[in-house]
């Protein structure tokens, strides 16, 4: 099976490409360590699998609408 035919089967079943679909387990995972631990977004980046906290806050910005770091000010202020 050719790399292309098993993304467009991968893409059929869930809707997503296997890129967007890294992502969005990526930033799940990263949105639930931000709201868990106190780790630093530096860390959570790592954990979440990015090399670069920039690049992270990039991406999670585009995900969510908001930096990581504003994210957590959201959700602890909002929280208990």
């Amino acid at each position: 099976m050719s790399k292309y035919h098993l993304q467009r089967l991968f893409k059929k079943n869930t809707g997503l490409t296997p890129q967007e679909y890294l992502t969005k387990v990526r930033m799940l995972h990263s949105k639930h360590l931000i709201e868990n631990t106190n780790d630093s977004i530096t860390h959570i980046a790592h954990l979440s699998g990015y090399t670069s906290s920039a690049y992270f806050s990039e991406i999670f910005y585009r995900y969510f609408g908001c930096t990581p770091t504003d994210f957590r000010k959201r959700t602890r202020r909002d929280g208990p």
